[in-house]
């Protein structure tokens, strides 16, 4: 077997063979357990089917806890099931057997039920309940680090979705809302920065064809039910922001001041700045350096679509276009 369901002899049938030992020597699942992953994510069905019916009987054999020993195959092959017949009697069993390994002791199995849940609900959010989607969230406070950032990326996706889902008309529109606020809430965690959940927010959130319009009518029903933990944490990401752009404002009307000036004199006023801005990075140190080789860049039109990107008054829209014009004169230079 090779795991993409290929063999060298077509018309063996070798999942028979593999539970007739596996009865005789647990011990050999642990080699092919790669190959068994592989058939289960595999494009072909009748591989796909045979898989899960290999590793169905394995589950179910009296005194065998592989159940326990294989816990990431196990919820892979949960989720197959799902997403083989997800109307299926046992579809609720088998959604709360795997939300019970969400407390799962180890980091990699948590993070795989992750996978399998948000797997299965990004195939149709009608599959997975809201309730079990609030369990998985709650995977945003996990001891683990590499836990805490996949859930909050696979939450974002599961309401990207779930927007376009309400744009077209195909979904109750309110059913997901409170992603945005869990995310907001991780502001406050140690292992995350301000800077971090702005990102996922500007650019994670929402569809990429999805218009400044949609973005607001979003937000408007989002920020309507927030607590006030969420509204502070909110606005703390935005002071952020805003206190980076004043920043940045403060430091170009210098370089204007000492454009034919002393340069030493300029350096002295504007080295804090860059002190300053750089914390509102998640690399405060090598954002600094970049602050440095910025100043030492003599492209008039770049310094005017940076003045035009941090001007208040500059629309979303144009600030985008600013934005964009900035990252190809930085890829010229």
């Amino acid at each position: 077997m090779s795991g993409d369901g290929t063999s060298s002899t077509s018309n063996f049938d070798y999942h028979e063979v593999i539970y007739d030992i596996y009865r005789c020597a647990p011990q050999i699942l642990s080699g092919i357990i790669p190959h068994l992953t592989g058939e289960l994510l595999t494009d072909q069905l009748a591989i796909r089917l045979k898989a899960v019916k290999l590793l169905g009987d394995l589950f179910a054999l009296p005194d065998y806890p592989i159940s326990e020993a294989f816990q990431p195959l196990f919820s892979e092959f949960l989720k197959s099931c799902l997403l083989s017949n997800p109307t299926r009697p046992e579809a609720d069993q088998i959604i709360s057997s795997l939300c019970d390994r969400l407390l799962d002791y180890d980091e990699c199995v948590r993070k795989q039920v992750v996978t399998a849940l948000c797997d299965v609900a990004c195939h149709d959010l009608k599959f997975i309940p809201v309730e079990s989607a609030k369990l998985v969230a709650e995977r945003l406070r996990d001891k683990s680090l590499l836990v805490k950032k996949y859930t909050m990326d696979r939450l974002a996706e599961i309401y990207r979705l779930y927007c376009c889902k309400c744009s077209d008309g195909s979904m109750n529109c309110n059913e997901y809302d409170w992603v945005p606020a869990k995310i907001v809430r991780c502001s406050s965690d140690k292992d995350f920065r301000s800077e971090t959940i702005e990102m996922v927010l500007c650019e994670s959130l929402f569809p990429g064809d999805f218009s400044v319009r949609d973005k607001v009518k979003n937000w408007v029903k989002v920020f309507s039910g927030f607590d006030k933990f969420e509204v502070k944490a909110l606005e703390k990401i935005m002071e952020q922001k805003q206190r980076l752009q004043q920043e940045m404002q403060k430091y170009l009307s210098l370089r204007q001041m000492y454009q034919d000036g002393d340069a030493t004199e300029l350096e002295k006023k504007t080295s804090p700045l860059f002190g300053f801005m750089s914390r509102g990075f998640i690399d405060p140190a090598k954002a600094e350096e970049g602050f440095k080789v910025l100043d030492q860049l003599q492209d008039a039109n770049m310094w005017k679509t940076l003045m035009n990107l941090t001007d208040p008054n500059t629309t979303f829209q144009q600030s985008c276009v600013c934005r964009d014009d900035l990252l190809r004169i930085f890829m010229i230079l």
